[in-house]
């Protein structure tokens, strides 16, 4: 306590047994040390005789809803499926438990059916604030997952309606600690489905880019009708039409206005030297590899809503979206004839620890063949 506060305490002892005129001196007494006003000196008087207990705003203080056990749970899930929002976790909660009692997944705390339970009741609310501590000391994951949110917003005009519309997309893989972008990661989106492909290569050269290409139609159970070159115009070329062409593909030039350009130009700048294709081809194939882990997550596990329609208020039009489903779910409410006896097979074989399991051994040996060619200290 400081000293000013202390002799403010004794002050105000005296204060309430004073008379009216020993009251008067004590205020006067006070004005002149503080330069308070008298008011003022009256009322902090008043407050230092009878200090009132202030509580932090908040929570009510009382016992947790869920327990420690629920938690530790959650942490667990939380960390198995990529670290995604409580909305996203909540909506794939009853799939993921489902998948992980089939499989034998089930140990430690989620043993527990009282534990399963109240993951089941928790909110998307709740979801967070009990993962709050969780995101402060995690770090961040070394393959972020792309769109993460559970809305997806379309960029189009009108939402739509048919699969088969792809969205090509083209990245540099940056590696931070050596600065070198070699890997150039190419991603096809299904705008209505949400069904992802991506693969990685060394270079944007043809005879690497349709071969993996080629391989992406044929691991694809939705039928290419057009695509979409949004980002990384330096792909959009003769060769890709005439590929296109000779498919029956239709192919839609970039948006200029809205494309990324600074993603553009660094992919434009990931071509290797022929003479740097072996080398960084390792890192290539491993960097494929962590793809089709990471898009069978989100193929079979991950929800997403979509925008159905605009309504228009007062202050601007706002996106209404329909109820989470996974890619595979809206695949099969938008065309079940294009699901083979082999895509349901694989949902069936679809196991949320195994994929958690892969992808932290493909990003280690990803690292390390990353940091064989970083540059010497």
């Amino acid at each position: 306590m400081s000293q000013e506060r202390s002799q403010l305490i004794q002050l105000a002892r005296g204060y309430q047994s004073a008379s009216r005129i020993e009251k008067g001196v004590i205020l006067e007494h006070l004005q002149a040390q503080t330069g308070w006003s008298r008011d003022h000196c009256r009322r902090s008087l008043r407050e230092a005789a009878n200090p009132k207990t202030r509580t932090a705003p908040g929570r009510p203080s009382g016992s947790r809803k869920y327990s420690t056990s629920t938690t530790t749970a959650l942490e667990q899930l939380w960390h198995l499926v990529g670290q995604p929002s409580g909305r996203r976790l909540q909506a794939m909660m009853p799939q993921l438990l489902y998948r992980l009692d089939r499989h034998g997944e089930l140990r430690g705390e989620l043993a527990d059916n009282t534990v399963r339970s109240e993951l089941l009741t928790m909110s998307s609310a709740s979801i967070d604030r009990y993962l709050r501590a969780a995101r402060a000391n995690s770090t961040p994951q070394s393959q972020p997952e792309i769109n993460d949110s559970l809305q997806q917003r379309l960029a189009e005009n009108e939402p739509v309606k048919e699969a088969g519309m792809f969205r090509l997309c083209a990245a540099a893989g940056n590696n931070p600690e050596s600065g070198c972008s070699h890997i150039l990661s190419l991603g096809l989106y299904d705008k209505l489905t949400g069904w992802r492909i991506r693969v990685a290569t060394t270079s944007a050269s043809p005879h690497l880019l349709f071969p993996l290409l080629d391989r992406a139609l044929e691991a694809n159970p939705v039928p290419f009708r057009n695509i979409h070159v949004h980002s990384g115009s330096e792909l959009l070329n003769f060769s890709l039409i005439s590929w296109a062409q000779q498919l029956g593909i239709d192919v839609s030039p970039p948006n200029f206005a809205t494309t990324n350009a600074a993603a553009t130009s660094d992919s434009a700048q990931c071509n290797c030297h022929p003479y740097e294709l072996a080398m960084y081809k390792r890192e290539a194939q491993l960097q494929t590899q962590l793809w089709e882990v990471l898009d069978a997550r989100h193929n079979y596990l991950l929800p997403i809503t979509r925008a159905k329609y605009k309504v228009w208020t007062g202050n601007g039009s706002v996106r209404v979206f329909d109820n989470p489903l996974t890619p595979l779910e809206r695949l099969e409410v938008s065309d079940n004839s294009v699901l083979s006896d082999g895509l349901r097979s694989r949902d069936e074989l679809i196991n949320p620890a195994a994929i958690a399991r892969e992808v932290a051994r493909l990003q280690a040996e990803l690292a390390l063949a990353r940091a064989q060619h970083a540059p010497a200290a």
